[in-house]
């Protein structure tokens, strides 16, 4: 792990969802994320993970932006009948720190000490280029946007003591 933070934590606290569709994983891989954060100083406060079925309505809203794609109905088909473990993050910086904890999506590409270093071997570009989804670990946001959309959009499959006027 690096010397120094390559995250610089904000001062406005926020939420965010980190998905998993590795349930057998999913505990490992919130345990590594967590193992991350700490070590980096960041202050956060995390549900415990959810395991959920999200609805078929709700995968397809979540995945608007690509259900032109030849793999999505059935990457959200796979996610509708195997379900996903969800958990809620909150605290100041919280979306960078997530995002410099677990890397980018093509594992070859991102430090040995990231998450999707560890549990991913599936690259992002080898994926699309043969029109299939990637073997992806977990799904996070990049932005603190992206981040509250996606918090009001799966706010009901959580349970926490966050509230969802805290988003």
């Amino acid at each position: 792990m690096p010397s120094q933070k390559l995250w610089t934590p904000a001062d406005e606290i926020s939420t965010t969802f980190v998905k998993s569709k590795f349930v057998n994983r999913a505990r490992k891989i919130y345990v590594a994320l967590n193992d991350i954060l700490r070590e980096n100083g960041v202050s956060y406060e995390a549900s415990e993970p959810n395991f959920v079925h999200p609805s078929e309505e709700l995968l397809q809203r979540h995945y608007a932006h690509i259900l032109n794609l030849s793999f999505t109905e059935s990457m959200i088909k796979e996610f509708f009948e195997k379900g996903v473990v969800l958990k809620a993050y909150r605290g100041p910086g919280i979306v960078s720190a997530i995002v410099y904890a677990t890397g980018i999506t093509s594992p070859s590409r991102c430090e040995p000490w990231q998450v999707r270093a560890i549990f991913s071997k599936d690259d992002l570009e080898e994926a699309l280029a043969e029109g299939r989804a990637v073997e992806n670990v977990l799904h996070r946001t990049r932005k603190k946007e992206e981040s509250e959309e996606e918090a009001r959009r799966w706010w009901a499959y959580i349970r926490t003591k966050f509230k969802s006027k805290d988003i």
